[in-house]
């Protein structure tokens, strides 16, 4: 089975629409929202879609849809092989190549292709909802994991770096009537506000350890929808077991405010600092310069603090003095 598995996605058609993960998971989530329940009965469902991921092959009907040569091409500058080059020790799924040893324009036009299939395969359940009334009662949340490099800066896939191609992914949140509509805020947020936020909308109390932050009264209009948090932290742990990832143990931190983005590779003795406001596509790696010497040492006491008193498990509460 695995075999013709194979064999259908090494086709020219590639894998039809109708046989494609993207649609199977769909049509799971309409099976599920077509069982019997009593209206009053709250449901929670989450869509995994596989895609848009690597290999970039989507059914060809999408891809025959985007012309490579229409693409916006990924942003890279020749300065980019150096840096990467000095940034090699750090793991990534693919070698560091031009744009056009990457056919990035290629790959970028497939992710569009698969892009488009899942809305079209998202607007069937949306459909669906409307046509049986539970739409005016449904929250939807729409997000992504990850992004994909697709040629920035001589990269193509994921791995331990922290460009904005990387870790700024969408998150859109809709229920009519409820929430308000047409609002694009630019504040930081991290996925763990996800988490917050379910807990929000289903009336459940948060932790007191989670690290999530509700989002909620930016979505009801009651907060200002361009500020969320003061500074936001992503981290990339990588196993060190060669028979199991090829990795090597690599450990990073990003701490972005909104001017200034930090990365530390920890085990490697390297770093970033890009500065958001001047150069919003990180061509100018300023962890070496002088200039900004003070701004950087300032930053890497942020992210420890940070790091400390957002993860660090204090224990149980002390209830009696020493």
């Amino acid at each position: 089975m695995g075999g013709n598995l194979n064999e259908l996605r090494n086709r020219p058609e590639r894998v039809p629409p109708e046989f494609h993960q993207t649609t199977w998971a769909s049509e799971c989530a309409i099976e599920f929202l077509k069982n019997k329940r009593d209206e009053n009965t709250p449901w929670f469902l989450n869509i995994s879609i596989y895609d848009p991921h690597p290999p970039f092959i989507p059914p060809k009907e999408y891809a025959d849809r985007f012309d490579p040569s229409a693409m916006p091409g990924p942003y890279f500058q020749e300065s980019d092989l150096a840096q990467q080059k000095r940034l090699s020790a750090l793991d990534f799924q693919d070698e560091i190549r031009t744009p056009e040893e990457h056919d990035a324009r290629q790959k970028q036009a497939d992710y569009y292709a698969m892009i488009a299939q899942i809305d079209d395969q998202f607007a069937r359940i949306l459909q669906y909802l409307d046509e049986t009334g539970q739409r005016e009662n449904t929250v939807i949340i729409f997000t992504s994991d990850h992004g994909e490099s697709l040629g920035d800066h001589g990269l193509m896939y994921k791995g331990c770096r922290f460009y904005e191609g990387l870790v700024r992914v969408p998150l859109i949140f809709q229920w009519a009537g409820h929430y308000e509509e047409n609002i694009q805020s630019d504040a930081l947020v991290e996925l763990l506000d996800l988490t917050a936020t379910l807990l929000d909308i289903s009336g459940i109390e948060q932790p007191e350890y989670m690290q999530g932050k509700s989002l909620i009264p930016i979505v009801t209009g009651q907060s200002d929808a361009q500020h969320h948090r003061d500074f936001v932290r992503s981290e990339y742990f990588d196993a060190l077991d060669p028979h199991f990832t090829g990795g090597t143990g690599t450990f990073g931190t990003m701490y972005r405010n909104r001017r200034y983005k930090l990365c530390v590779y920890h085990d490697k003795d390297l770093g970033e600092l890009y500065d958001l406001q001047t150069d919003p596509w990180e061509f100018c790696d300023l962890w070496n310069s002088t200039e900004h010497e003070q701004i950087k040492h300032q930053l890497i006491y942020e992210s420890f603090n940070a790091h400390v008193t957002l993860t660090t498990d204090m224990g149980s509460t002390r209830i009696a003095p020493m």
